[in-house]
């Protein structure tokens, strides 16, 4: 029996999830050919503009380049499929920033302790929208039309880490070292990293709808879409916020990049229901099989205001191993993937050494049939 206050949303999923799938499922149990199948993948994309993948997520060292963006989705997932369902269990750690380059700029110089330009208005404009999940999700393959394959999948996520709010203001610089700005800032926090209030971790709970097609246009051309997070919601109850007004003399910010403040600070502090979501991520491709062995294609990834386009090339060495090649025009990265039976796995790159990259992705499957 699932508990109506912290779990209702979760039964309501999982009922219309039984609803959807029960009819197929006693279809699919007519096929004596069907085998189990165990599968695990995990998958890791980032993208840094202002600074390295590496900074942005730990110290803000490094060189900088005036940009708005950056983002990391990670997923885990282990499960059992059999025909044209699958179940497992997921786990995701999701990170989207998004900062006016100026803000980008003060938050690299407070970690690199440089100075400002003096006489200089900066403007103070940014969000985050960050969670940590994990869950159940329900798959289901199947053909709508003929020569298109669709495969569907329900998350059903208690999440456990959140951090989602924005700022603006602006700030400018009086002397060395000393500053005077103005900002208003608001945010819903599992922890408080900017004024660090004492609070209890709050729970929420959701799901996420992710659709995956493919269409073979003709014998040797196809086009994939793949669409992530198509829609996405998590609810916490009694999340902690703060909303507040900040005057000073002496804004500065600390080796984090965080704001520091000593200022004159109003506002309200408490708990509120809230709805969070994740933006939408979409990945095109279109492949041409020139020859039986080797395929070219061109892609597109996307979210929010991010576009990277690659190229790519599949080489099928032999019966059982695959290469693919991917080069991205926008971010320089190079991927490298190979597939060998059942194991698969992929990295890229534009960067040999990871501290330096603005892009890094990563990923490993593995399938094993019964």
């Amino acid at each position: 029996m699932c508990r109506i206050k912290e779990g209702g949303r979760l039964c309501v999923l999982l009922l219309t999830a039984a609803l959807v799938f029960m009819p197929q499922a006693s279809l699919a149990e007519d096929s004596p050919r069907e085998l189990w199948q165990i599968w695990t993948s995990a998958e890791s994309v980032s993208y840094s503009e202002p600074v390295t993948v590496y900074s942005t997520f730990h110290d803000l060292e490094g060189g900088f380049n005036r940009g708005d963006e950056a983002f990391t989705y990670n997923r885990f997932a282990v499960g059992l499929s059999r025909g044209a369902f699958s179940i497992g269990f997921l786990a995701r750690y999701d990170y989207h920033v998004q900062a006016d380059p100026d803000t980008a700029e003060l938050m690299h110089a407070g970690g690199n302790d440089l100075s400002l330009d003096l006489d200089r208005v900066y403007t103070i404009r940014g969000s985050v929208n960050h969670i940590r999940s994990n869950g159940i999700v329900l798959g289901y393959r199947f053909q709508p039309i003929r020569r298109v394959d669709l495969n569907v999948e329900l998350s059903l996520l208690r999440a456990n880490q959140l951090l989602e709010g924005d700022i603006a203001g602006t700030i400018a610089t009086v002397e060395n070292e000393t500053y005077s700005g103005q900002a208003r800032v608001s945010y819903s926090y599992s922890e408080d990293l900017l004024l660090h209030r004492k609070v209890s971790e709050p729970t929420g709970y959701g799901y996420a709808f992710d659709a995956h097609l493919v269409w073979h246009i003709t014998d040797t051309i196809d086009l994939a879409v793949s669409v992530e997070d198509w829609m996405h919601a998590i609810q916490w109850d009694d999340a902690p916020f703060t909303r507040a007004d900040v005057t000073s003399a002496t804004v500065s910010f600390d080796e984090n990049g965080f704001i520091e403040t000593t200022p004159i600070l109003s506002g309200v502090e408490g708990e509120h229901n809230l709805r969070q979501q994740l933006p939408v991520r979409t990945d095109v491709e279109i492949t041409y099989k020139f020859r039986p062995r080797m395929e070219v294609s061109v892609a597109a990834f996307n979210v929010d205001s991010v576009t990277l386009p690659r190229l790519g090339f599949t080489w099928q060495a032999s019966a059982e191993r695959q290469w693919q090649f991917g080069y991205g025009t926008k971010d320089k990265a190079l991927t490298v993937g190979v597939t060998h039976r059942n194991f698969r796995v992929f990295l890229g790159s534009d960067r040999i050494d990871y501290r330096e990259a603005r892009y890094l992705s990563f990923g490993v499957s593995y399938l094993q049939r019964w």
